[in-house]
């Protein structure tokens, strides 16, 4: 199995969790709890994954958990909660986390001068 399968693998994983979890929490949080826990799940994704080399991963994590979000939460009701515009108009009020600083794997003493 190659090392690029398996970082597929494990980022549909991620995103299976994470769609489970909100589908469990869309109805049992208000809008402003679910936003803050949907953060932190987000923060300690980009701290645990955040390395060289992985940041497209992260940027494809942060998409899919923002179209996650979307179709969640338009499933609280039986009217749409959000169109695309007033979701961004949201995000922007309260942005979620991004990708950050990426932490190197090869250490600095190991790198050629």
């Amino acid at each position: 199995m190659s090392g690029i399968y398996r970082a597929v693998k494990r980022l549909r994983r991620a995103l299976v969790e994470v769609s489970q979890w909100l589908r469990q929490e869309r109805n049992a949080r208000t809008l402003p709890d679910l936003w803050q826990a949907i953060s932190r799940k987000m923060r300690g994704h980009f701290n645990y994954f955040g390395v060289t080399d992985n940041s497209p991963a992260l940027y494809r994590f942060e998409r899919g958990v923002q179209r996650l979000v979307f179709k969640w939460l338009n499933r609280r009701s039986q009217r749409r909660s959000f169109t695309w515009e007033s979701f961004g108009r949201y995000s922007k009020r309260h942005p979620l986390p991004r990708p950050g600083r990426l932490v190197p794997v090869i250490p600095m003493w190991c790198m050629p001068v």
